[in-house]
C-alpha cells in the first residue's frame, strides 16, 4: 500500500492496474511500447472477433510476464503455444487469429504460420499478425557475423529471458 512501483518492460495485464489504483499504488510503468501495441491489438481482434468459433492463439512461451499480460488483456481466453508440437491444442475447423510475443524467433514464427496454413480446414480462415520486435530480430544477422569474426564471446542473459535466448540461439 502506498508505496511506487516500477512495471519491466513486458507489460501487465489489466487486473495488476486495478490492484495498483485499489492499494493506492503509484505506478512507473516502463513497459515497452511494441509490447503496449500488441496488447491493444490483441484486445481489439477478440473484442472484434466475427464468431465465437474465432480463437485468438498466441505463440509465446508458457507463463512469461509478457505473454501473461498478453492473456490478461482477453480475461484468459487465448490458446497459448511455445512450438508446432502444441498445436493439437488449436481446433482447425475454427477461424484463428494468430500472435506471437514479441521476442519469439521470426523464423519460428513464419514456419508456425505455413504450418497452421496447411492444417486449416475448408471455410475456417487464418488471420495472423506478425508481431515481433524488429529490435530484437533485426539483431540476429548482426550477432551471428560477429559470433563469427570472434573466437571467444561471453554472452550474459538472464536464465529465463527469452530475449537472451534467441540472441544466444
Amino acid at each position: 500500500h502506498d508505496v511506487k512501483v516500477l512495471l519491466r518492460a513486458h507489460g501487465e495485464p489489466p487486473r495488476t492496474y486495478e490492484i495498483a489504483k485499489q492499494n493506492n499504488i503509484t505506478l512507473v510503468d516502463a513497459s515497452c511500447p511494441v509490447v503496449l501495441k500488441l496488447q491493444s491489438r490483441i484486445k481489439k481482434a477478440y473484442e472484434t472477433v466475427p464468431s465465437p468459433d474465432t480463437q485468438i492463439v498466441i505463440y509465446g512461451h508458457h507463463g512469461h510476464a509478457e505473454v501473461n499480460g498478453l492473456v490478461g488483456q482477453i480475461d484468459g481466453n487465448a490458446i497459448v503455444i511455445e512450438d508446432e508440437s502444441e498445436l493439437d491444442k488449436v481446433d482447425f475447423s475454427k477461424n484463428i487469429r494468430l500472435f506471437s510475443q514479441t521476442t519469439k524467433s521470426l523464423s519460428g514464427f513464419n514456419q508456425l504460420v505455413e504450418t497452421v496454413q496447411t492444417r486449416m480446414n475448408e471455410g475456417a480462415n487464418l488471420e495472423f499478425s506478425d508481431t515481433i520486435c524488429r529490435q530484437v530480430a533485426n539483431r540476429i544477422p548482426n550477432i551471428t557475423t560477429f559470433a563469427q569474426q570472434n573466437d571467444i564471446i561471453i554472452f550474459v542473459s538472464g536464465k529465463k529471458s527469452s530475449n537472451g535466448k534467441v540472441l544466444f540461439e
